[in-house]
């Protein structure tokens, strides 16, 4: 103001011994004096502007909530689809930690444990630059999963709790071996994923030490994002026992050729519908008396374990009658 002759005004920030911050707004001008043309002090005042600057922070903190709220929209969005129609546990694992990276950790990872073996769960990482994946791959098998832990996911999965570690002491990492001492680890949040099975795995978020600790809206969005994941897994899960019994049917259940006489060339064909239901469509061959043979095709309707079930007592049921009495009508 004195070098330029103008109007001076900037806000104070004042700190009362009680410790909490005030502001106050200095407005002023130069005084010259007229005969020399030089500046010989100035004057002005100052006013409370405590509210004005309460005003404008509540602003920012409203348009800052409003753009991680849009942000968090846009990143359920973009998982939704995976979540509510594939039945694939590892592309919705692989999914929703792609998805989660950068925006709200460096680092996510799931461990899904039901229908696994108990020491070999199935676990997905994620992080932006490809190289760090490979290298948490590598610590996987360096220190393989212990179900058996009091922390981590796998504390979480036996209590069915969150855990948070909202700042770990670099101290502490020095001390550790050079793996942790290097991820450079700042804050970490552990969810349980939870479905109508019970705990089915856990998600985990990191932070990296010079990132902001999960705060409360933080772990509300995660909590909220856990239990999307936990209902889409379920389902996954129950997809997997009923296709793993059904294809466990159809191997026992569908018909080989057997050995028939000279007489007579047989061939027959079975061949899926598109995706991995089974159904009760079904054909079988079966030795009659007098040297005759019986061939039979035959749909139990609908497709799944049912369909497979009923096809084995239809199945069955034929060889029965036909040993009974080959007469066609008759069977």
């Amino acid at each position: 103001a004195v070098t330029r002759r103008e109007t001076f005004r900037f806000d104070h920030r004042c700190t009362w011994p009680d410790g909490t911050v005030h502001w106050i707004e200095g407005i002023g001008d130069p005084i010259v004096d007229e005969a020399t043309g030089e500046v010989a002090g100035a004057f002005g005042l100052a006013i409370d502007v405590d509210e004005r600057h309460r005003q404008v922070e509540e602003r920012t903190r409203l348009v800052e909530f409003e753009r991680q709220q849009r942000k968090r929209v846009e990143y359920l969005a973009s998982i939704n689809d995976v979540l509510a129609f594939s039945d694939d546990a590892n592309k919705i694992m692989k999914t929703v930690t792609t998805t989660v990276i950068p925006e709200l950790a460096e680092w996510c990872s799931i461990v899904l444990v039901t229908d696994r073996p108990r020491s070999q769960p199935s676990i997905v990482v994620a992080h932006r630059d490809p190289e760090k994946v490979r290298w948490a791959e590598q610590i996987q098998r360096d220190y393989p999963y212990d179900p058996d832990a009091r922390w981590g996911a796998a504390g979480v999965i036996s209590s069915g709790t969150r855990e948070l570690v909202n700042s770990i002491d670099p101290g502490l990492l020095a001390q550790s071996d050079d793996v942790l001492a290097k991820a450079g680890l700042g804050s970490v949040v552990t969810v349980p994923l939870i479905g109508a099975l019970g705990t089915l795995g856990a998600m985990q978020l990191i932070r990296a030490a010079n990132d902001p600790a999960f705060d409360s809206d933080d772990l509300e969005f995660v909590d909220e994002v856990a239990a999307r994941v936990g209902a889409a897994l379920n389902t996954a899960i129950l997809f997997e026992r009923e296709r793993t019994v059904a294809l466990t049917l159809q191997n026992r259940l569908l018909s080989t050729l057997p050995d028939t006489p000279d007489w007579i060339e047989v061939a027959a064909s079975y061949v899926p519908a598109t995706g991995l239901k089974i159904g009760g469509d079904w054909f079988q061959i079966i030795e009659a008396s007098d040297g005759r043979l019986a061939a039979i095709v035959g749909d139990a309707v609908g497709h799944g374990i049912g369909s497979a079930a009923a096809m084995g007592q239809l199945r069955a049921s034929f060889v029965t009658a036909v040993a009974n009495n080959p007469d066609p009508v008759h069977a």
